[in-house]
């Protein structure tokens, strides 16, 4: 019997954590940026994020898309990414 109810009790913490996962979109202005192969590199970084669903990042425009699960991963994640590349970047609010 307790086993049971321990097992239902976790099944529902797990559901209820999964359940709490929130898909979001968040844009950032990459600056920095001047060669063609730039936004292929940013992307694959942030695309090796956990939690990361899909980026694209524009030449035109100097803005990467992410979408991403908020429960994995941050904003933080992406600006350090895109910094640590030597690309600094900040959020488009």
């Amino acid at each position: 019997m307790k086993q049971s109810t321990l097992l239902l009790l976790t099944t529902l913490l797990f559901l209820s954590v999964q359940a709490s996962a929130v898909q979001q979109e968040v844009s950032l202005k990459v600056e920095k940026r001047d060669c063609p192969s730039c936004p292929f590199m940013i992307k694959r970084a942030i695309e090796n994020i956990d939690g990361v669903e899909s980026a694209s990042v524009s030449m035109e425009t100097k803005v990467a898309k992410v979408n991403f699960d908020d429960t994995k991963t941050s904003v933080n994640d992406f600006i350090a990414t895109t910094t640590e590349l030597g690309f600094p970047s900040n959020e488009i609010k």
